[in-house]
């Protein structure tokens, strides 16, 4: 741990803690706690500003502690610059959303304030932990902290639409998150580690797996940065609150696949094939989810599709890979989380004050919300790209890095050009959003109230201030492109540099978008010939829903003994091919059986067949319990009293529970169809089989493991009288025990309450 590494797993912890105390501090606030989780989340904030100093020095805070070391899994968190960019932006955006929550909370009727803040904070954490997650295990425990505290979030109401949205948002982000979970085992287990760090800078160690994890790096990054064919769950999670659209969808949860993709960067380098898939996907993303965005007229919707757009550029950067790309795709990042949560958060202002999101009925908001019209314009100039603005600053750079990318000059020039064609339809959207705050509309002024009205506002002037200082920032990105891609370099951000091809390219972008806008009413017929893709999601669900069905069928049956009788075969598979595969069968040691050991055997086997064939329920219980016993006299040849004791207690506990269960129902078996009978005859076969051959092969000649040592010392050494299983009981595994022994309650309570219910109901 460097010096200041406790701050970053206190950090995580304290939202941690904020999310748990968010529910009483709102049942005594309500929505108005929002200000204080604005406060703390504030004060987290401060606390990681005050080491950018240390970071841009070259020296990242780290912090790591022991958690499963058996298999070099740790607690381990690291603070360079890649996550300084990004914990920033988290903590920014966070802090500005909940401070406009409560005045929204107001007008829009939100219920249940604790579970919303809880789940808010509870977000926030798992981003948080995310770009500061140094350990391959860790960073995906969080990465699905964000999949399920975002499920919570956008089913906030719990009606069915919203339930619908969240469940596409569940199901395509959570195959993402199984595609991470097999990246990280694979590369943990091939590398020998499970060090993030070390997989970037040494991708040789991955070796031959680094082929199959990077297709699984790319499925997790689409998913949750929503490109295609993913894409589809963005816009229906629009339906969530507009602050969780600005929070989740604007600023932090989306930007977890970007950053996934850029923490990772390195490791496509030997693989040049797929950053030209990585690049194909970004570009294609970018410019159909922009096509789509023009043809919206609800405003929340238009902006959900911009930020697939967006997120389509970022990646597509990313996938050039560059030192100035991978800065370039950081610097569009920043500027996409200022403009963007601020569009979305005057949007719910504009709903508030006006009772639509139609563009098509919104005019005049010059007139009525100046001041949310005046951050509204800004941030719609920083979307399309207008100098000074940061948006403009974040576009410059991704020419001009995807036009002297890897490749030959066509190559560069093919990318300029598709990024060019979305950008020239982000200046076209932009300006239908930007026109609702001219022309006629109300007169009277009806400002949205202060906070709202501050949160909008923030961002959008720093998308302003920044790009005045955007050469400010070229030392916080030339670090975190560096940590990114593992190699040094300089970076020179301004707003002009001459007559560039980057400039050229703006500069008829630009005025494309102004053709397209002004050809607006023809490119909205688009709309009909745009597919958005939730018919594929549903045929997809609908699909997995009869696979489920089909597979699920055989074992439908109403019964036990068929369930049963699958859990007892897999078990019996699994065992036979575990002891198999691993225990040579030379190492079986001579096993010396007693006369009367044989004798029991014999009496135990007849006792067996006996409970099966018995047709008269009473009899096979009688049977049952003399099989029993003769386990018990088993266990006293070989000089195990307390066993003994335990079985003889068990057996008649379990004679008196079967007698007490079978006096509710008929005397005699019902007659068993022979296939049956033969079915359960081989599967109680199979058991027996596999069990006495386990015993055989592993219960004597043995070696002992290190855990099987200790415990035989422990329990020589210590009061059980030799007995280990004893002490493995009572001492070593007590809580397991009373774990145990609670379940055997519950489960008699549980039996005793049924058969009282069926005989109530066989009185009636």
């Amino acid at each position: 741990m460097t010096g200041g590494g406790s701050l970053l797993p206190g950090l995580v912890v304290g939202l941690l803690v904020a999310s748990v105390l968010s529910v009483p501090l709102a049942r005594r606030l309500g929505y108005a706690s929002g200000y204080v989780l604005s406060a703390a989340v504030s004060a987290g904030l401060i606390a990681v500003a005050l080491q950018t100093p240390t970071v841009l020095a070259g020296r990242s805070l780290d912090f790591a502690a022991p958690w499963l070391s058996s298999i070099g899994v740790r607690f381990a968190f690291r603070l360079d610059g890649l996550a300084l960019v990004f914990t920033l932006l988290v903590l920014a955006v966070g802090a500005l959303v909940l401070a406009y929550c409560p005045s929204y909370a107001a007008g829009a009727g939100l219920q249940r304030p604790g579970r919303f803040y809880a789940a808010m904070m509870l977000f926030a954490a798992g981003m948080v932990g995310l770009v500061l997650a140094a350990d391959g295990v860790l960073l995906y425990v969080f990465w699905e902290l964000t999949t399920v505290s975002s499920f919570a979030l956008i089913d906030h109401r719990g009606d069915t639409g919203h339930r619908r949205a969240a469940d596409r948002a569940l199901l395509i982000t959570v195959v993402g998150g199984l595609c991470l979970l097999a990246a990280v085992l694979l590369a943990g287990t091939t590398s020998g580690t499970m060090d993030v760090g070390t997989w970037a800078r040494d991708p040789a160690r991955l070796g031959g797996a680094l082929g199959v994890i990077l297709p699984l790096v790319v499925l997790a990054a689409a998913t949750k940065s929503a490109q295609l064919p993913f894409h589809v769950w963005l816009p229906d999670a629009m339906v969530a609150p507009t602050p969780v659209s600005a929070y989740l969808h604007a600023a932090a949860m989306v930007k977890a696949g970007i950053y996934l993709l850029a923490r990772l960067a390195p490791l496509f380098e030997p693989h040049p094939g797929w950053r030209a898939l990585v690049v194909a996907v970004g570009l294609s993303t970018a410019v159909f989810a922009a096509a789509v965005a023009l043809t919206r007229d609800d405003l929340k919707a238009l902006l959900a599709y911009s930020t697939v757009s967006q997120l389509g550029l970022m990646v597509a950067l990313l996938g050039v890979g560059t030192f100035e790309a991978v800065a370039a795709a950081l610097l569009h990042a920043i500027a996409h989380a200022a403009y963007k949560s601020s569009l979305f958060l005057a949007t719910g202002a504009i709903e508030r004050r006006h009772g639509t999101r139609d563009l098509r009925r919104l005019s005049g908001l010059s007139r009525s919300m100046p001041a949310m019209a005046t951050a509204l314009v800004l941030a719609v100039a920083s979307t399309a790209g207008l100098p000074p603005l940061l948006g403009y600053a974040s576009k410059e750079e991704a020419f001009s890095a995807l036009l002297h990318g890897h490749g030959p000059l066509t190559i560069g020039l093919l990318l300029t050009a598709a990024a060019a064609a979305a950008v020239a339809l982000t200046v076209a959207y932009s300006l239908r959003v930007a026109a609702v705050a001219f022309g006629g509309g109300p007169v009277s002024r009806r400002e949205a109230p202060g906070w709202m009205l501050v949160a909008t506002g923030v961002p959008a002037v720093a998308g302003l201030a920044l790009g005045v200082v955007v050469s400010r920032l070229s030392a916080s990105l030339a670090a975190a492109s560096g940590d990114a891609t593992g190699h040094d370099g300089h970076l020179d951000l301004g707003l002009w540099h001459g007559a560039t091809g980057a400039f050229w390219a703006s500069l008829a972008a630009t005025g494309a978008g102004v053709v397209v806008f002004a050809l607006s009413d023809l490119s909205r017929r688009w709309a009909g010939v745009l597919p958005d893709g939730r018919d594929a999601v549903e045929a997809v669900r609908r699909w997995l829903r009869q696979l489920g069905d089909v597979l699920a069928r055989p074992l439908m049956s109403p019964a036990p003994a068929v369930h049963l009788a699958v859990v007892l075969v897999v078990a019996a598979v699994a065992v036979a091919g575990a002891w198999v595969h691993e225990t040579p069968v030379q190492s079986v040691p001579a096993t010396d059986v007693s006369g009367q050991e044989t004798v029991l055997a014999l009496l135990l086997t007849v006792a067996c067949v006996g409970v099966a064939g018995a047709r008269d329920r009473l009899a096979a219980v009688a049977v049952l319990g003399t099989a029993g016993f003769l386990v018990a006299a088993l266990y006293v040849l070989h000089g195990a009293p307390d066993l003994v004791l335990a079985q003889l207690l068990v057996d008649a506990l379990l004679v008196a529970l079967i007698v007490f269960v079978f006096r509710r129902m008929p005397r005699e078996h019902p007659e068993v169809a022979r296939p049956r009978r033969i079915a359960a005859a081989a599967v109680g076969g199979l058991i027996g089989l596999v069990a006495g051959a386990t015993t055989f092969v592993l219960g004597g000649g043995r070696e002992l493991s290190p855990v099987a040592g200790h415990y035989l010392h422990a329990a020589t050494a210590g009061e059980a009288g030799g007995n280990a299983v004893n002490a493995v009981l009572t001492d070593f595994r007590a809580l397991d025990t009373l774990g145990e022994i609670t379940v055997l309650a519950t489960a008699a309570v549980g039996v005793v309450a049924l058969v009282g219910a069926y005989g109530r109901e066989r009185d009636r």
